[in-house]
């Protein structure tokens, strides 16, 4: 019954996450405008400029400006930035649908029944991250601010519910997250402020494992417990990268890059100073592979 409630919580939060990640979510679908008779896609705080229209542009040729007057372009998600979200969202599932075999890929077996939950709420920012990934890069700063909350609300209360510790603080980031999605999404809240609260948080799950277990009411954490509160931060960092980028108005690959150096940089602290004993091959091949990512994508 229980692995049957945990599919069931896994495939609705993937539907989620892929209704958000639509760029033609009906969730969030643009007001349009014309010009001349040109219809035109909104997707605030982008604007359209009127060099486009003055050379012939058409609808979703034109050339986006963002709040801070940098000139992005959106379109279609590369095959490359589609690979790594495929790959993170394999690795998010696994810990998130079973992290036991989560935990036996990585070559441990006795892992704890908080151990095993904190490994899902890994998985589940992992997942979170892959959806950041094929949103659209135009609009998914706002937007991550649905993301986060979305991850909160699929392990938060049950989280709370194995650890004994109080729903309140989930619950009132979730509220928060859906606030700044939607001040966010109308152009009333600046795009630094998502991915630095996914730094910020993701700080103090790495550095400070212990404190933020204070914080949230659980009991002091083992040396694995700490080891993946540092998985959590690792994910949130990788996700604030993304977005520092992307709201500092570099392309989608050079944010996918440096998405992928601090996975990579993660993985090597892993593999030398984590002091639970795993397996070092699954880590190698997470170096390799973010090396390979970063390079293909800084090309």
């Amino acid at each position: 019954m229980n692995q049957t409630r945990t599919g069931a919580a896994a495939a609705a939060f993937l539907c989620v996450l892929a209704a958000v990640a639509s760029p033609r979510s009906a969730l969030f679908e643009a007001p349009t405008a014309s010009l001349d008779g040109v219809k035109i896609l909104s997707t605030t705080p982008y604007v359209a400029r009127k060099d486009d229209f003055l050379a012939g542009r058409g609808a979703g040729e034109f050339t986006r400006v963002d709040c801070l007057g940098r000139f992005r372009g959106g379109g279609e998600t590369s095959t490359l930035v589609k690979v790594g979200a495929g790959l993170m969202a394999a690795h998010g599932a696994m810990h998130f649908i079973s992290p036991v075999q989560g935990f036996k890929f990585y070559g441990v077996t006795d892992a704890d029944a908080l151990s095993l939950a904190t490994l899902r709420n890994a998985g589940a920012w992992e997942l979170g991250l892959a959806a950041l990934f094929i949103m659209d890069p135009a609009t998914v700063v706002a937007r991550s601010n649905f993301v986060a909350g979305l991850s909160l609300l699929s392990y938060g209360p049950a989280y709370a519910e194995i650890s004994g510790s109080p729903k309140e603080k989930y619950v009132f980031w979730i509220g928060v997250c859906a606030v700044l999605g939607l001040l966010a999404e109308s152009g009333n809240v600046s795009p630094w402020v998502a991915p630095t609260l996914y730094g910020l948080n993701g700080l103090a799950c790495y550095a400070f494992p212990q404190n933020q277990a204070k914080i949230y009411g659980l009991p002091e954490l083992s040396p694995m417990q700490e080891g993946e509160f540092r998985l959590i931060g690792s994910a949130l960092f990788e996700s604030s990268a993304y977005l520092y980028a992307l709201a500092a108005g570099k392309s989608q690959a050079t944010a996918f890059a440096a998405a992928w150096t601090v996975v990579g940089l993660h993985c090597a602290r892993v593999l030398v100073a984590e002091p639970v004993r795993h397996a070092n091959l699954p880590i190698v091949g997470w170096i390799v592979t973010s090396v390979a990512l970063v390079y293909a994508g800084l090309r």
